[in-house]
C-alpha cells in the first residue's frame, strides 16, 4: 500500500469503524470510499485485517457491529478525554499567567477562539521557522565539512605551488637587482628566502597572513 502521513493514518483509524458498520449494513463500497475519502482497496485491506466480511452469519455480523460501535465509543471517549486534558492544561496556564493580557485582548473585541487560533498560528509559524533554521545550520555544517575535506586533499599541491612561487620570486628579484646594477647582500636575501619557506612549513594560513 502507498505510504501515507501519520495525520492521514489517524484520520482513517477514526473513520474506519463507522465505514465498516455501513459496509456490513450492505452499504455500497464505492459510496463509502467516496464519503470517507478512503481508497476502496484500503477499506478492503483494513476490513480483512479486522475480520469483517458480509459473508458472515447474521449473528456474527451483529457481534461485529457491536464491537465496532464499542470501539468507536472508546475512540471518541479517548479523543474527548484528550481534548479536555489539553483544554484544561492550556487554559490553566493562560488563566494563571496571562489573564490581564487576555482581558485586554477581549476588551478589543477579540474572542477566546480568535486568541487561541492566533497564538497557535504564531507558534506553528515559529516552529516551522526554527525547523528551517535548523536545516540551514545542518546544511552549513555539511558545507563546511565538504570544504575542509577538499582543502585537506588540495593542501599538498597548494603547498608545493607556494614553494615554487617563493623560489621563483627570489630568483626574479635577484636577477632584477643584478640587471639594474644594484648590489645586494646574498646572505640577507637567503635569510629572507629561508624565512618564507619556514613560515610556509608552519602552515599555509600563517604564510598567507604574514608573508603574502
Amino acid at each position: 500500500m502507498p505510504s501515507i502521513t501519520q495525520v492521514e493514518r489517524d484520520r482513517r483509524e477514526l473513520l474506519l469503524p463507522e465505514a465498516a458498520r455501513k459496509y456490513l449494513e450492505d452499504g455500497d463500497i464505492d459510496e463509502i470510499a467516496k464519503e470517507y475519502d478512503i481508497p476502496k482497496k484500503s477499506l478492503y485491506y483494513h476490513f480483512g485485517k479486522m475480520g469483517i466480511s458480509r459473508k458472515k452469519s447474521a449473528k456474527e455480523t451483529k457481534i461485529v457491529l457491536k464491537e465496532i460501535s464499542k470501539a468507536r465509543e472508546q475512540e471518541l471517549s479517548i479523543q474527548g478525554e484528550k481534548l479536555v486534558t489539553i483544554a484544561i492544561g492550556i487554559g490553566g496556564v493562560i488563566a494563571n499567567r496571562y489573564l490581564p493580557l487576555v482581558d485586554a485582548m477581549m476588551a478589543d473585541g477579540m474572542t477566546l477562539e480568535y486568541i487561541a487560533e492566533h497564538i497557535m498560528d504564531w507558534f506553528e509559524n515559529k516552529t516551522a521557522i526554527e525547523q528551517k533554521v535548523s536545516n540551514l545550520e545542518i546544511d552549513n555544517k555539511n558545507l563546511e565539512d565538504t570544504i575542509q575535506a577538499a582543502y585537506a586533499m588540495a593542501e599538498p599541491n597548494f603547498r608545493y605551488l607556494l614553494q615554487t612561487r617563493i623560489l621563483d620570486d627570489f630568483a626574479k628579484r635577484a636577477l632584477q637587482y643584478r640587471a639594474a646594477g644594484i648590489r645586494v647582500n646574498p646572505k640577507k636575501m637567503t635569510q629572507a628566502l629561508y624565512y618564507d619557506l619556514v613560515t610556509l612549513d608552519t602552515g599555509i594560513d600563517n604564510f598567507i597572513e604574514n608573508v603574502m
